[in-house]
């Protein structure tokens, strides 16, 4: 009964892995928003002060 639990868990993991036809995003379109703070020689401690913005974005065609 085991062997068979087994063999049959893994043709599930494989058939969720391998599809004749797959189907996806045509265009991918994202943005990201935060704070962005550098320790490191020149600034040795993280000092909540200097905490600069950050912003981004990404456009993707398949």
């Amino acid at each position: 009964m085991h062997r068979y639990r087994m063999s049959t868990a893994r043709l599930i993991i494989a058939g969720l892995f391998i599809s004749f036809s797959t189907q996806a995003q045509k265009i991918e379109l994202g943005a990201s928003l935060g704070g962005m703070l550098c320790k490191g020689d020149v600034t040795p401690a993280m000092n909540p002060r200097f905490i600069s913005p950050a912003v981004g974005g990404f456009f993707g065609i398949m």
